[in-house]
């Protein structure tokens, strides 16, 4: 075969690969977002600026107002007012205290953002909702950048078509959304199960990908099988890799060592998975000289190769990495030197208490 022939093949497997990727990714509209974007803008030029995180913290009188549905010692849960799909719900964890990144917080924060993360997740999941749990750091596409929270958003739709969307677009009746999950939220429980499997007693899903990878890696200590498959870090509960299916460039993954879902993950081993990925995040981050990052999961579609393995995804993101609809993800870095500069950062990883 001709090398232009090849090249044309290559191309048009490409395309069907992002056409593929397009359709399985639902649409979030919301048309209000603009009008949010202006008051965002304007706020930015004016001289006096607070933290609307800081001042709803400082209201508790006014919960009700400001749509706060919870708050705990470390944190309070509140409504989106300017959701990013009209037709969903989003909730906002944010902490008590003006941080820019999990690491600033107290560890007992960590651990209430992490369980308070779960109960959303399942109780929205319960809903039949499509589930994103994501944290937006540093200031490339945050409307808050500089106080932590994070977004736990509920697609109602499953809308993969833009007109559909338009269409189908209303507004949420926010006080009345508010009075039903006030009063019905924190009653999800989550598995409270604290225990460690043994290595003889790991559970793999056949046809899991996560899966097939575990079996094949774990029984030995063959760092060359580490390297082959680009596993950053495992132990007997958790494993990281360089993403196989990544969204985005220098995309990291963490997940159970067995074939646990978000539902029936023992939550010391949850706890586990979050502490690790908050820290290698700020890691993988400083490598890539960048100040911001998403960190999160879901259950969509395209996650069908995992049947439901429970992962978090850690994706730094720079503004040189513009996505594009047309092609699938462009990994425009040396993997092999990332994942060499990963490992040797978290070569300490032991005395982290993970």
């Amino acid at each position: 075969m001709h090398t232009s022939s090849a090249n044309i093949l290559i191309l048009l497997s490409l395309f069907t690969i992002a056409i593929q990727c397009s359709i399985n990714n639902p649409i979030m509209y919301s048309s209000q977002r603009e009008e949010y974007g202006k008051q965002l803008a304007q706020q930015a030029l004016s001289e006096h600026k607070e933290c609307v995180f800081c001042r709803i913290y400082n209201e508790s009188s006014k919960d009700e107002i400001n749509y706060v549905l919870n708050r705990n010692e470390h944190t309070y849960t509140m409504l989106s007012l300017y959701p990013y799909d009209s037709n969903s719900i989003q909730i906002l964890i944010v902490t008590n205290t003006h941080c820019k990144r999990l690491q600033e917080t107290l560890f007992d924060a960590e651990q209430e953002i992490y369980d308070v993360t779960r109960t959303l997740f399942l109780y929205l999941n319960y809903r039949g909702c499509k589930v994103i749990s994501n944290t937006n750091q540093g200031a490339l596409n945050a409307s808050i950048p500089d106080h932590y929270h994070r977004h736990i958003i509920g697609l109602s739709n499953d809308c993969h078509n833009l007109l559909d969307a338009i269409k189908n677009e209303k507004q949420i009746d926010l006080p009345k959304l508010y009075k039903e999950l006030k009063l019905e939220l924190f009653t999800t429980k989550c598995s409270d199960t604290e225990y460690f499997l043994p290595h003889s007693n790991y559970y793999w899903q056949q046809d899991c990908y996560l899966c097939t990878l575990l079996s094949t890696i774990l029984p030995g200590k063959d760092q060359l099988d580490d390297f082959k498959n680009l596993i950053i870090y495992r132990n007997q509960y958790l494993m990281s890799m360089i993403a196989h299916h990544p969204d985005a460039p220098a995309e990291i993954i963490v997940f159970p060592c067995s074939h646990y879902t978000l539902k029936t993950i023992p939550t010391a081993i949850y706890n586990k998975i979050n502490r690790f990925a908050s820290i290698t995040q700020a890691i993988a981050c400083d490598i890539v000289q960048t100040p911001d990052s998403n960190m999160g999961f879901n259950e969509f579609e395209q996650w069908k190769k995992y049947h439901g393995h429970f992962f978090l995804r850690i994706i730094p993101r720079k503004k040189s990495w513009i996505a594009s609809s047309l092609l699938p993800p462009v990994i425009g870095i040396d993997i092999l030197k990332y994942y060499k500069q990963i490992q040797e950062s978290l070569s300490a990883i032991e005395k982290c208490k993970i």
